[in-house]
């Protein structure tokens, strides 16, 4: 009997150590059949240049350069406008804004500025058509659990971009500074823990580092001379400009902790993280401030970076040509899953050599007219609705200081015709009509942001900061 009982009792410890390691670690799965999770994250208004992989001087982003040091970096990645609903669109359908069709509209579906009369009322946009697949309408119908947490008031839920995710959280946005990176990991970290036994895709927005700068507290200051702040005093340039290096600081903190909660669930491994931006911001460089308005390197120049499942190790730098769009067929062409007909992006690197980049302002917004970048090698041609055409010589010229259109006109008519030709070939959206009212709240936030303006008002405002009174 007693033998019996050491026997009992040592089939109970086992259970008991068995019940309590299956509760702190995730079993493995077979990763010869089974499909990673994938974990794709936009840095809101983040320029490649400002992230320390990328060359810069600054340590913004130690998190982000660990992931670089053990995937793939992309060196010339090209966003296809530079500004959020049509960039993110873009991303999750592989198509440049002329065939998704999330763009400003007078004519389009979403009316921002319904609430309000006489010539606001044809203030709209047009959301992403409910007819497009998109990279999670495609992987959920392959067996992916689909979650998204953004941080932006342009990717909630009327403008369409949470299409095909069976969770899309889009709460909390109710100010100016969007979702902070800590909100969104207070929902992205118990959504994954809830996954963790499945693949999954999670589609994470981090919005800080859009203007306004204002970064929390305790990170505010980390790239400030405090011994030169004084209270109550608007922000220099070049203080500016550090705020929103904290903010990307600030940001990278959070994504950290979200890797390091990869780790603790033992799926790090198994996750294929795709780090990039929906567009970058410019700081006073050919005398302009923000985005959305043109197409200069700062603005449409942004990062990409994939560290990959272990099973799929690759790890060093490219420097050929890579779009927003490409993103979506590579993820499902290394999956082996087909790519949609229209996705305009490709897998290989071979069949690229060229980028598109399109900005369609409201005449309220700008007077400056529409915009389309088109590269090709070294060369990017720009055109422009109101006749101020450029075009540009990136490896001689990587600033654009030098606009050689005048001097190679027929190089440009050259360029002028290829994209003419792209255009042309673009298969046109299939837009939902029913028009959708953007609430009060919502409206307010993209009018605080420059989005919204009055139809005699200026483009968007530069941003400021105060730094507060008493403060170092």
């Amino acid at each position: 009997m007693k033998r019996l009982a050491i026997v009992v009792g040592v089939i109970i410890v086992g259970v008991a150590a068995g019940v309590w390691f299956a509760h702190t670690r995730r079993p493995a799965r077979n990763r010869q059949t089974d499909l990673p999770n994938i974990l794709l994250i936009t840095l809101d208004t983040t320029r490649a240049d400002h992230l320390s992989c990328y060359g810069y001087t600054r340590a913004t982003s130690p998190h982000i350069d660990a992931l670089a040091a053990e995937g793939m970096v992309y060196d010339r990645c090209i966003a296809t406008s530079s500004w959020t609903l049509p960039a993110h669109a873009s991303l999750l359908t592989g198509r440049f804004p002329t065939s998704h069709g999330a763009i400003y509209d007078p004519n389009g579906a979403v009316v921002l500025a319904g609430i309000l009369p006489g010539e606001w009322a044809n203030y709209r946009v047009a959301a992403l058509g409910d007819r497009i697949e998109t990279l999670a309408t495609v992987l959920k119908r392959h067996g992916y659990a689909t979650g998204g947490v953004v941080g932006g008031p342009w990717l909630k839920k009327p403008f369409g971009l949470g299409q095909g995710f069976d969770d899309y959280d889009d709460d909390e946005i109710t100010n100016v500074n969007g979702r902070l990176a800590e909100q969104i990991n207070r929902r992205a970290l118990p959504w994954i823990t809830r996954m963790a036994d499945r693949a999954f895709l999670l589609f994470i927005n981090y919005f800080d580092p859009h203007d306004p700068y204002l970064p929390p507290e305790e990170f505010r200051y980390h790239f400030l001379d405090t011994s030169k702040l004084i209270g109550g005093v608007k922000a220099t340039p070049e203080q500016l400009l550090a705020l929103y290096d904290a903010e990307i600081h600030y940001t990278d903190h959070f994504l950290g902790e979200l890797v390091d909660h990869l780790k603790d669930l033992g799926i790090y491994d198994d996750t294929w993280i795709i780090i990039t931006a929906d567009h970058g911001e410019l700081f006073g460089e050919h005398d302009l401030r923000g985005h959305g308005l043109t197409l200069y390197e700062e603005e449409v120049h942004i990062p990409l970076i994939m560290k990959y499942p272990k099973r799929w190790a690759k790890q060093g730098r490219r420097a050929d040509l890579i779009r927003l769009v490409d993103i979506m067929p590579i993820i499902l062409d290394r999956l082996e899953i087909p790519v949609p007909p229209d996705v305009q992006g490709t897998a290989s690197g071979q069949s690229r050599g060229w980028a598109l980049a399109e900005t369609y302002p409201l005449s309220v917004l700008s007077k400056r007219g529409h915009y389309r970048a088109f590269y090709r090698g070294n060369l990017k041609y720009v055109w422009n609705s109101r006749g101020g055409h450029m075009l540009f010589d990136l490896d001689a010229d990587p600033r654009e200081q030098k606009n050689l259109y005048g001097l190679q006109l027929d190089r440009a008519a050259e360029m002028r015709t290829a994209m003419d030709a792209l255009i042309k070939a673009l298969p046109r959206p299939t837009q939902t009509t029913v028009v959708t009212h953007v609430d009060p709240n919502l409206l307010k936030i993209l009018r605080s942001l420059g989005y919204v303006t009055g139809p005699t008002s200026a483009p968007r405002p530069t941003t400021t900061s105060t730094f507060p009174a008493g403060r170092p």
